[in-house]
């Protein structure tokens, strides 16, 4: 099943270790309405199959993330900040057409900051995440009642970021 964009909300707290390193715990929000239904070749439906679903996920994600320091290339480059990084968690899996399901998630973290000032940073972040397969049984007529399938969930982000330091400059 292929889902619509949908919004995507985050909020982290962490630790900036000054070497480049930063550690994060992670809770994110994800929410989507199903697009359209793909069939493996040779597999038939019978009857209709109605595609109202909405599918939600919870994301509870341990990150590690590297900042790059460009101030070495000149004074103008210092204000920008490149980061990759990754995290690991879980991430809780609901739809209007099935039971949640808890399984295990990771993430791929790309992106750049803008130091507006010494303690407040605004970004692009793209973050991908991926889960192993969950276990769904559809509780609904959605294809069958009480068939289970088994399905990974995958969420490609592009988010604005905005990130406040506690303390001194970051």
């Amino acid at each position: 099943m292929n889902f619509d964009a949908g919004p995507v909300v985050t909020g982290t707290f962490g630790y900036a270790f000054g070497n480049g390193w930063r550690g994060e715990f992670e809770f994110g929000y994800r929410n989507s309405s199903a697009k359209n239904l793909t069939l493996p070749s040779g597999a038939t439906v019978g009857g209709s199959v109605d595609l109202k679903a909405e599918a939600s996920a919870y994301s509870y994600m341990f990150n590690g993330i590297y900042d790059f320091d460009l101030s070495r290339f000149g004074p103008q480059y210092s204000l920008w900040s490149p980061h990759v990084g990754g995290g690991i968690g879980a991430v809780v899996l609901t739809s209007n057409r099935s039971p949640s399901s808890t399984v295990f998630g990771g993430q791929a973290i790309a992106g750049v900051e803008y130091a507006y000032t010494p303690t407040l940073r605004f970004g692009l972040d793209y973050r991908f995440i991926g889960t192993t397969s969950a276990e769904l049984t559809f509780t609904q007529d959605a294809i069958t009642v009480g068939r289970s399938v088994s399905a990974n969930y995958y969420d490609h982000a592009i988010l604005l970021t905005m990130r406040w330091k506690f303390g001194g400059p970051l």
